[in-house]
């Protein structure tokens, strides 16, 4: 009998060990806190992403927040999306629209994935970034904000570029994005057996004292990527250009905002 005892009690001494080590390990990947603000996060969906989307619902399992994204733009193949760029873009973009978020992410070392979804609801790809991941872009930004701004925003160009060429309307595409002299430029080639050159001419030239005509900022339901890049300017203290090429000839288009224009934009 006191054998039975015995071995007993060392088994349950094996359970609790076993039991105790099971929940340590468990709590380095399990956070209460972390869960609560992917609920609040959740509560608060549809949550714009910019160039990603749109995210419909926000959860937490097995040590990461997980975002279901829904994209709006039919013309991105996720296909060609570049998920090293991507993850990198989309810790950034967090980290400047929620830094609470961000930070309660390195404190309880948590990852996050981003399953998103095609506009026609045909590709998926699943954008996995581990917390190591999660850190270094972080630590990265967080040692010069003017560096982090300009990096941001050279990903964000990055981003928009494996999307291009872009057919914005008949006989206009977007063809690059690039930072020139201190200018973020967005440039588009033009059909000009199309377009009437002197109609573009009058408006270029309206648009140029209407910039939040151009960027579509006068009411509500701007486009968030245009918020984000906005703010990156701001920062930079940049201005924002618009340079049309007319397919066949020399001539050329711009449309040139300078950096107080862009201070005094509020979307």
């Amino acid at each position: 009998m006191t054998m039975i005892l015995q071995q007993r009690r060392i088994y349950l001494r094996c359970l609790l060990l076993i039991l105790l080590l099971t929940a340590g390990l468990t709590g380095c990947q399990e956070s209460p806190r972390m869960r609560l603000a992917a609920y609040e996060a959740d509560k608060k969906c549809p949550i714009e992403l910019g160039s990603f989307g749109t995210a419909s619902s926000v959860s937490y399992d097995d040590g990461k927040v997980i975002f279901h994204v829904n994209m709006k733009n039919e013309k991105i193949d996720l296909d060609h999306v570049d998920l090293s760029q991507s993850s990198e873009l989309l810790v950034t973009n967090l980290k400047r629209k929620s830094p609470q978020f961000a930070d309660l992410l390195l404190s309880t070392e948590t990852g996050l994935a981003f399953l998103i979804r095609s506009a026609d609801g045909t590709q998926e790809i699943n954008i996995d970034i581990p917390f190591a991941d999660i850190k270094k872009i972080l630590e990265r930004k967080g040692k010069d904000e003017k560096s982090s701004a300009l990096l941001t925003l050279k990903l964000f160009n990055r981003q928009s570029q494996s999307q291009l060429p872009m057919k914005v309307t008949e006989g206009i595409q977007m063809t690059k994005v690039s930072i020139e002299d201190g200018n973020e430029i967005y440039r588009y080639e033009v059909d000009g057996d199309l377009f009437d050159m002197d109609v573009l001419r009058e408006n270029a030239a309206h648009l140029k004292a209407h910039p939040e005509e151009m960027l579509n900022i006068k009411g509500k339901g701007h486009d968030t990527d245009v918020t984000i890049l906005l703010s990156l300017l701001r920062e930079l203290n940049m201005g924002l250009g618009y340079r049309y090429s007319i397919k066949g000839s020399d001539e050329t288009l711009e449309i040139l905002y300078t950096p107080q224009q862009i201070q005094q934009l509020q979307p």
